[in-house]
């Protein structure tokens, strides 16, 4: 287990599974080199995108910003949450120390909303500091800036990780990339009315 990952239950892993919000990077021999999901927190009322890691041996080639994406957009396309009368946050968070993901981040449309400090117990197995707090920040999705930008990497992704080797997405029944570029540009018209 990554050390940055919030340590979910085997079962709340699962449901996210089932409900089709984890994505995965997997190599031709059918390795997993990397995952990232879309949670919902009915307390908070928020979307989370989460749990993101990748590899060692994948980092460089652009897996954590195309894992960043896909559950973010797929959330939004198919929860629609944008279209509620009360529309939740969507957002990530980042452990103070996990440098990583921050380049990532805000190329796929958030940006740094506050530091947050949370008690060592209300997420049990991340680290804490001296005091038993859990350190790290929030970001929230930047709408409807965001909903563009994630349609023009639907339209300009050209099937290449950043070392030019070749990589795929597979979606479900007729979905494609343009369609969702589509889509998101109908929601990011539909947020600024």
């Amino acid at each position: 287990m990554h050390s940055a990952i919030y340590p979910r239950t085997f079962e709340t892993f699962q449901d996210l599974v089932w409900d089709r919000s984890v994505w995965c990077a997997v190599m031709d021999d059918g390795t997993f080199v990397g995952m990232s999901y879309a949670h919902f927190d009915a307390g908070q009322h928020e979307w989370e995108i989460g749990g993101l890691m990748v590899d060692d041996t994948a980092r460089g080639k652009g897996l954590g910003a195309i894992l960043m994406r896909l559950p973010l957009i797929h959330m939004l396309l198919n929860e629609d949450p944008l279209a509620l009368a009360r529309k939740p946050t969507i957002v990530t968070h980042v452990l103070a120390g996990n440098q990583a993901p921050r380049r990532i981040i805000p190329e796929a449309g958030f940006a740094f909303q506050k530091s947050v400090k949370i008690p060592g117990h209300v997420l049990p197995g991340l680290p804490t500091d001296d005091e038993g707090f859990v350190n790290g920040d929030e970001f929230h999705l930047a709408i409807p800036d965001a909903l563009d930008g994630l349609a023009n990497w639907c339209e300009a992704w050209n099937g290449q990780l950043r070392d030019g080797t070749a990589a795929h997405v597979d979606m479900r029944g007729s979905e494609t990339l343009a369609l969702w570029a589509e889509a998101l540009r109908d929601m990011a018209l539909r947020a600024r009315a």
